[in-house]
């Protein structure tokens, strides 16, 4: 498991907050389910008992031994409840097979499924025969004849003296009655379809690396997380985001940037997603020029609609680093204020970009500017990483909503080791 999926104790409150609508239909479908199974296949079963009391009676009363010998004959007879011999005097004496319109063998063998018995836990001279089946009548004809055979065959098989008494017998408004029971078979079936719905989710979590939240992004990385209000990252299922709200989002966002970034830090590189890291750095680049820092953008990748219509030009119009190499031709540098200046140059063709021919772009701009903060493509996009750390005092790492965050741990692993400070991530939205 990596480290962006280790367990804690809030990941199963996540896994409920991520997955509640999928969830939420299993759950509602386990208990309509339940409440229809039961309905459709459960029926109301009718259970009777007779119980036997077994009493050996010696000469001079009654002694430990004849005691012990009534358990045992109580432990033989629950053993002779479901015998052939007993359930067929039981179909004769209770002329069972007219009452139930069968023959004597179809009712000993349904007598056979309705019997069970057991000693009594409470007393061992005591033991019990039990009839269950789905009508009351048939239980009742049942547990009468067994009761009456079971007298017989006893009386027949002991002739030492024994002497067996019958309890009471439950007359037919005393038989059990167990009914479909709808709501709880619809209860069990809630709660296993959300135990089976909740472990698939699990899983589908805790092995999905994208990133869903800031927790995500922050084990990912183990760095400080700059996020937005939850609902910009969803702004495909709710309301439109208003330009001021988005505003003031990216601004709030820069704002935390500046603190976590080190005092001293001149150059900020900001390694994008692709998704909205133009405004990212230009949000920050903002709140410098605010503060009347003399402030320059670097945007490497100059395909970015943004910038091109902030510049009021043309894609293939902005001088990239194609002709600066070439050349020497300097990208124009764009006034925003008196502070805020910006620059667009392109990667050397399919996008990849050197960052010594950043450097020597830098050197050649000049401009006396307290930031200098560079947009710049994807680490693997960069020919020759390790020079990043001898422009830049600090970088800045960024992943979208729903984005594997595999590469985001790589990348900052990558930085690390070059020697280049990474000082938080920009959680971005879509």
């Amino acid at each position: 498991m990596t480290k962006n999926n280790e367990f804690n104790i809030k990941t199963l409150w996540r896994v409920i907050v991520a997955f509640w609508l999928v969830i939420a239909i299993a759950t509602a479908a386990g208990a309509v389910a339940g409440g229809v199974y039961s309905l459709l296949r459960d029926k109301t079963v009718y259970t009777a008992y007779a119980s036997f009391w077994v009493n050996v009676k010696a000469t001079g009363g009654v002694s430990q031994s004849s005691t012990m010998g009534a358990a045992q004959l109580a432990t033989n007879y629950v053993e002779l409840a479901d015998s052939t011999a007993l359930l067929t005097r039981a179909v004769k004496d209770g002329n069972l097979s007219a009452k139930w319109n069968t023959t004597e063998d179809n009712a000993v063998k349904a007598l056979r499924s309705m019997i069970s018995a057991g000693k009594t836990d409470v007393d061992s001279l005591m033991f019990t025969v039990y009839i269950t089946s789905g009508d009351a009548n048939l239980t009742y004809d049942a547990i009468s004849a067994v009761q009456q055979s079971m007298v017989t065959v006893i009386g027949e098989v002991n002739n030492d003296g024994s002497v067996v008494r019958v309890a009471e017998v439950y007359s037919l408004d005393d038989v059990y009655v167990s009914r479909p029971s709808p709501l709880k078979k619809a209860v069990i079936g809630a709660a296993a379809a959300f135990v089976l719905s909740y472990a698939i989710c699990f899983a589908i979590f805790i092995f999905d690396k994208r990133a869903r939240g800031t927790e995500e992004v922050k084990a990912a990385t183990d760095l400080p997380v700059i996020a937005f209000p939850e609902h910009f990252y969803r702004r495909n299922f709710e309301r439109k985001i208003s330009p001021a709200d988005e505003a003031c989002a990216y601004a709030t966002a820069a704002e935390r940037v500046i603190k976590l970034a080190p005092e001293n830090a001149r150059v900020i590189a900001l390694l994008p997603t692709g998704y909205a890291d133009t405004d990212a750095v230009l949000s920050l680049a903002d709140v410098y020029a605010g503060e009347g820092k003399r402030t320059l953008v670097v945007e490497c990748d100059s395909r970015i609609p943004l910038i091109t219509d902030m510049l009021d030009c043309e894609d293939g119009e902005l001088v990239g680093l194609d002709k600066f190499i070439e050349d020497g031709s300097l990208p124009t540098v764009t006034d925003f204020g008196e502070c805020l200046d910006v620059i667009a140059v392109g990667g050397e063709g399919e996008g990849y970009i050197s960052v010594r021919y950043i450097k020597a772009l830098l050197d050649a701009v000049g401009g006396d500017y307290d930031k200098i903060l560079l947009s710049l493509p994807a680490a693997e996009l960069m020919t020759d990483l390790s020079q990043l750390a001898l422009i830049a005092d600090c970088a800045v790492e960024s992943v979208c909503y729903g984005e594997s965050t595999d590469r985001l741990e790589k990348t900052r692993e990558l930085l690390e080791s070059l020697g280049i400070n990474v000082s938080a991530v920009y959680f971005l939205p879509l």
